[in-house]
């Protein structure tokens, strides 16, 4: 497979798997399935970059 081909199959899978997770539209706090209960659909926070201000 070419690099053009890799990426191409990488989007197709990506947009997929948001189509099922949108369709399944899980509350933010439920557990994400085979994960420990603290595990959830929260979004993690991003870390602040250092340096700027």
């Amino acid at each position: 497979m070419t690099a053009e081909q890799v990426c191409g199959e990488l989007m197709r899978v990506h947009e997929e798997t948001v189509g099922h997770l949108k369709a399944l539209n899980p509350a933010p706090a439920s557990a994400l399935p085979g994960y420990p209960p603290d595990h959830t659909y929260e979004p993690i926070p991003k870390p602040r970059r250092r340096g700027r201000r």
